[in-house]
């Protein structure tokens, strides 16, 4: 995915090391070098001056840099806003239950369910009769 290539050019430049940059990013300093190799070949220029001391943008690089260095802080906010949605449970559930079992078994555990979960909406019918939900809603 270009955005991880971008994430780890903009932590190469931030970091002015592949070692630092390939620590932060959990891999090989090789693996890095070699993912900024490929991301310089896919995009069909040079971005970095590589010396054993030291690396340096090139006037390619510098531009890059300018648009990739808030790469990991979009994505970082992205996923955040995204991620509570598999932390908690939400949406609307329809349930049919007969009168009886709804009014004698269900209605104190729904109400503790609806508190525990607060972002569901519940819609329960009580009828003596079979009701088929799907058909009815879709």
């Amino acid at each position: 995915m270009l955005a991880n290539e971008l994430s780890l050019f903009a932590m190469v430049v931030e970091s002015k090391s592949f070692s630092k940059a390939a620590t932060l990013a959990d891999m090989s300093t090789s693996a890095l070098s070699k993912r900024i190799t490929k991301l310089e070949a896919d995009i069909g220029v040079q971005l970095l001056y590589r010396t054993t001391r030291r690396i340096t943008l090139t006037e390619a690089g510098e531009k890059l840099y300018f648009h990739a260095k808030d790469i990991n802080k979009q994505v970082n906010e992205a996923l955040g806003e995204v991620s509570a949605y598999s932390t908690r449970l939400s949406g609307h559930i329809r349930i049919s239950v007969p009168t009886i079992s709804g009014e004698l078994f269900l209605a104190q555990s729904l109400a503790e369910f609806s508190q525990q979960y607060p972002d569901l909406t519940l819609e329960v019918r009580l009828e003596n009769e079979f009701v088929d939900l799907l058909k009815e809603y879709f």
